[in-house]
């Protein structure tokens, strides 16, 4: 398999999330890595093989969307290490052939069939699997590794034309802001949003939240810059 090269240049924010910079905070950021690495590494790890995506990127991911918890459901159904959601899930597997032009891994598809084997059938609707993918989301932290990993592999390839050299920062976005995902596809919007990840954090088309993420993830003492720059893991 051949994907669209994963480029990490740490920090790309020259700022940092409000008190990631304190040395108690990065001693905290940096326990927290390691104890992720330790508990989920080899799930990060394979995954991170299967779909070209750096281990650390995914951890990464992990710390900042559960603090590497397996976390219940929010009010959204986000759910356990990557946050991923059923309706998340759900889109990315039954729509990779369709909007992106590479294949969906063997190993995935693997996973898929014998967890949830109706997923991918053509009549298969989300609120009839809406329950099990919940359950497997929640319960089952390789199938919520996988499931993180491939709705990022799915935005990176998706939106390849926004992202030059395989910039992580407009997919970092779209997996965070969910529905924001559309407004970067269109190509009016698309246009207006920059590259850099400096004038993308400051940028009005971005959701407040989603800035705080890319600052969390791509800034000073961020969890991408502890992760490759310090080498914590």
């Amino acid at each position: 398999m051949s994907y669209i090269r994963v480029n990490i240049n740490v920090p790309d924010i020259k700022a940092s999330f409000p008190d990631y910079n304190k040395p108690a905070y990065k001693v905290a950021n940096i326990k927290m890595i390691q104890k992720i690495n330790t508990t989920y590494g080899q799930y990060f790890e394979f995954w991170g093989q299967v779909f070209e995506i750096p281990k650390g990127v995914l951890i990464g991911f992990a710390a900042t969307e559960s603090a590497g918890t397996m976390a219940p459901p929010n009010k959204y159904k986000a759910t356990g290490l990557m946050q991923v959601t059923p309706s998340a899930i759900y889109e990315c597997a039954r729509k990779w052939n369709v909007e992106v032009s590479s294949d969906l891994p063997s190993e995935a598809l693997s996973v898929i069939n014998s967890k949830i084997p109706s997923l991918l059938v053509k009549s298969t609707t989300l609120s009839s699997v809406n329950a099990k993918l919940l359950q497997l989301l929640q319960n089952d932290a390789n199938f919520n590794i996988m499931a993180g990993s491939l709705c990022l592999r799915w935005l990176i390839e998706r939106f390849s034309t926004f992202l030059t050299g395989g910039q992580l920062n407009k997919a970092m976005v779209a997996y965070n802001a969910g529905a924001y995902t559309k407004s970067i596809s269109n190509g009016t919007k698309a246009n207006k949003i920059p590259i850099d990840s400096t004038s993308l954090s400051q940028n009005k088309l971005v959701p407040n939240q989603s800035k705080g993420y890319l600052l969390k993830m791509l800034g000073i003492d961020g969890f991408l810059a502890i992760i490759f720059k310090d080498k914590v893991i």
